[in-house]
């Protein structure tokens, strides 16, 4: 007579010692079937680092961009706002829960935070959001609340399958730029009153934020190029053979699009004083330099965050010029406030310390709750050493388009 299966323990916490001890497989397993061991007021915290607020800097600038100086009161303009907020808030939270693979391997040091917090608490947590941001949108109209559903589904289908639209790097970069489009148009509607076909200087100003923020986009893979590749992801830095094309065709990008500032005058999107924002494109052509001489990874992840600050202010410029009223100066202030706030709080995932986790520790063996099985090794690692890419080469990929772009080949300069 046999006895009854019995449940299997869930696995022990694991300490961050422990934890950054982990190869990178095992950091994911860890995250995946353990975790969620913060106390309530810590998983606040995470949370909130998780969800990088400086980033979402930008969005709020559009959304005063897209509302003027229209006489909506603040009853209508702060709910507004807020849902502005979220949306690239939600957006990095999402990120999170499904980039566990490309993170273990660009920011293992977001891998121990996401542990401490949980994928369980953290998918809750995104459930939350939806609903917050649906009752937000509400409170403007049902046209509006649709309006918010449909940004929600591409909000989503950006990370997750099936779609996964992160994946497809020149879709991938137009959803990205949802962002600031999104935004946008939150403040433009609330602005008018209504939920219609934006008229010629709402699309001029459209398209600038489209082009701005792809631009965005690629200076924002650029750290992640060797991560990404070693995970099999296709990005649009990934498409290219090193990371230093990368960051070349980034910083070209990005200067090419600061030069177009003179198109919203010419349309008529903007007065001309909007042009006295364009010396920052010489800042935004000297963060393309460093970027390019980045030395590493590492190096590269930490330009991304004085990019951000001065992304925000050139934004934060072309309100202040275009709509110079008390209004804009509250946005920019609290922008300012958001920004400064999470740096000195600490209270963002991508941090120096999040691109480079500390060393291994070797003085204990791993228990055998700690060691890897074969259920925690991806595919690629449980191949023979034969049959694995050799170093240098970008990873397997069946996408036909990804093997046309970016050839099998070895980085023969710097990267």
């Amino acid at each position: 007579m046999t006895s009854a299966p019995t449940a299997q323990a869930p696995p022990a916490p694991l300490t961050a010692r422990r934890f950054h001890a982990l190869r990178p497989p095992q950091q994911v397993a860890a995250v995946r079937r353990g975790g969620g061991t913060a106390p309530p007021a810590a998983a606040a915290r995470l949370i909130v680092t998780l969800g990088r607020p400086r980033t979402c800097v930008p969005g709020l600038v559009a959304f005063a961009l897209g509302l003027g100086h229209a006489p909506v009161s603040p009853a209508r303009a702060l709910p507004a706002a807020l849902l502005a907020l979220l949306v690239g808030f939600s957006a990095n939270l999402h990120n999170t829960y499904t980039d566990v693979e490309e993170d273990s391997r660009n920011l293992p040091g977001r891998m121990w935070t996401l542990y401490r917090l949980g994928l369980r608490r953290l998918a809750w947590t995104l459930v939350a959001l939806n609903v917050l941001m649906l009752a937000l949108a509400a409170l403007h109209g049902l046209a509006f609340a649709a309006f918010t559903l449909v940004g929600l589904a591409a909000l989503h289908q950006y990370s997750f399958r099936p779609l996964r639209l992160k994946a497809r790097p020149l879709l991938g970069l137009y959803v990205f730029a949802q962002a600031v489009i999104g935004p946008f148009l939150i403040g433009w509607f609330v602005g008018i009153g209504d939920v219609r076909v934006p008229d010629r200087a709402a699309w001029t100003m459209l398209a600038f934020l489209l082009a701005w923020f792809v631009a965005k986009g690629l200076v924002k893979n650029v750290p992640d190029y060797d991560g990404d590749r070693a995970a099999g992801l296709r990005t649009s830095a990934t498409l290219f053979a090193s990371r230093r094309a990368a960051a070349r065709c980034a910083a070209a990008a990005t200067v090419a699009v600061y030069l177009c500032l003179p198109v919203l005058v010419v349309a008529g999107a903007s007065p001309a004083r909007v042009l006295w924002a364009m010396p920052w494109t010489l800042v935004a052509a000297y963060q393309g330099l460093r970027l390019v001489r980045a030395r590493d990874a590492a190096a590269a992840n930490a330009l991304l965050r004085s990019d951000m600050a001065m992304s925000s202010a050139f934004l934060a410029t072309i309100l202040l010029l275009q709509e110079p009223h008390w209004s804009s100066v509250a946005v920019i202030v609290a922008g300012a406030v958001l920004i400064a706030g999470s740096d000195l709080l600490a209270m963002d995932s991508r941090r120096d310390a999040d691109a480079a986790a500390p060393p291994p520790t070797p003085d204990k063996e791993p228990s055998a709750m700690e060691r890897p099985t074969a259920a925690d090794e991806p595919p690629a690692a449980r191949r023979p050493a034969a049959a694995r890419p050799a170093p240098g080469r970008r990873p397997a990929t069946p996408q036909a388009l990804f093997d046309r772009v970016a050839p099998a080949t070895t980085c023969s300069t710097r990267c």
